[in-house]
């Protein structure tokens, strides 16, 4: 097992309370300058939970002596370059960051020195809903709910006021309980240019503040966007001639196109269904015999990667979404049978693909407009 895995392992083990000590040590003491900072940080909260102070301690002096310092920022960086253990662990600087400030915290206490400058490190990263991948917000939040269990113990009464181009916009105070408020902005306040903002604060605490904005844009056609190619097609089933209207009742194959930059893993491919498409579940019996002349006829021995190039999928009423742990670079071509339910004209939402753990790895179709004519 690689060690960096081995280390986090043992961390999950005495967690839940079947740690080993004598392994944990074992492997601090002989790899623990071949780690990096998150399997670094894993041993020393594993350490600490097994009852080893001394060895838990020594391991936080490592991860000091290894931060980057950046005027009030603290981070630990994480090497994206390291092959399988990045694509499999979905490694990156904010969850390190965000492991290494929740192991200080836990056996150092909020008065250790790199708490507040990784704390703000994090606050700072956020964006929009989250801090980019799943896995790194995770991690974020526990770190930042033990950083805030720290700040709720020891905030005094924090008074706040907040004017928005020179007008009072709202105003309150901040104390143990209620450490935290939301303020929403009117579109209506806001000037078609430059706007300004002021936070004032009566306290010492320091005032955590995070701006978002969120709006949606009308449009009447979606293109196509991102750095991963998809396209869309609906196909009959028999001849694969592109059908450009359908009759209702009608079997369509939909094919997608998928065109990879690079190696990736851990990828969702979503199709969204116009209104008029229903998806066939051919695993069903009241459609698989409708599907059975199709090369998409569901087979459960054949049900494999090497068969279909998807680990698996769920069809849903308004979606049909692709599973794929390792994806090729280049072109693959993933397929599935819809029936026409409902005559009329409908807007099929864009596809779309995205890896789970890389949000830099995205991207869009076009949107398309189905037409279902009657049966004549």
């Amino acid at each position: 097992m690689d060690t960096r895995t081995k280390a986090y392992a043992l961390f999950s083990m005495a967690l839940a309370g079947q740690g080993n000590l004598a392994e944990t040590q074992s492997l601090a003491d002989a790899s623990l300058r071949e780690l990096d900072p998150f399997s670094q940080a894993a041993l020393a909260l594993a350490l600490h939970h097994l009852g080893d102070k001394t060895r838990s301690e020594a391991i936080v002096n490592v991860l000091e002596s290894s931060a980057v310092l950046e005027k009030s920022f603290a981070f630990w960086p994480q090497d994206a370059t390291d092959g399988e253990y990045h694509r499999k662990t979905m490694a990156s600087s904010l969850r390190t960051t965000a492991f290494v400030l929740s192991a200080i915290l836990t056996i150092d206490g909020k008065d250790n020195l790199y708490v507040e400058p990784a704390a703000n490190y994090l606050i700072n990263k956020r964006n929009g809903y989250g801090w980019g991948t799943t896995n790194e917000t995770s991690f974020t939040i526990l770190a930042l709910t033990d950083y805030l269990g720290t700040q709720q113990n020891t905030n005094g009464v924090n008074e706040y006021r907040v004017q928005l181009n020179g007008t009072p916009l709202a105003d309150g105070t901040l104390e143990r309980g209620h450490i935290s408020t939301n303020i929403e902005i009117p579109l209506s306040l806001l000037k078609s240019r430059t706007n300004q903002l002021d936070l004032n604060s009566s306290g010492t605490t320091p005032l955590q503040y995070d701006l978002i904005t969120r709006y949606t844009i009308s449009e009447s056609e979606i293109e196509a966007s991102g750095n991963v190619g998809i396209t869309r097609r609906y196909l009959d089933p028999k001849s694969g001639d592109v059908l450009k209207t359908l009759v209702l009742g009608q079997l369509v194959r939909v094919e997608l196109s998928v065109h990879m930059p690079q190696p990736g893993s851990y990828i969702l491919i979503e199709d969204h269904l116009p209104g008029g498409l229903e998806a066939l579940n051919q695993g069903l019996n009241t459609t698989g015999h409708a599907t059975d002349y199709y090369s998409e006829y569901y087979d459960p021995l054949k049900y494999l990667w090497q068969a279909f190039g998807y680990n698996y999928k769920e069809i849903r009423g308004d979606r049909v979404s692709f599973f794929i742990t390792d994806m090729k670079k280049g072109l693959t071509l993933l397929t599935y049978l819809t029936r026409a339910t409902t005559s009329g004209t409908f807007t099929a939402l864009p596809s779309e693909v995205s890896a789970m753990y890389d949000y830099q790895l995205w991207g869009r179709s076009s949107d398309n407009v189905v037409i279902v004519h009657d049966q004549k």
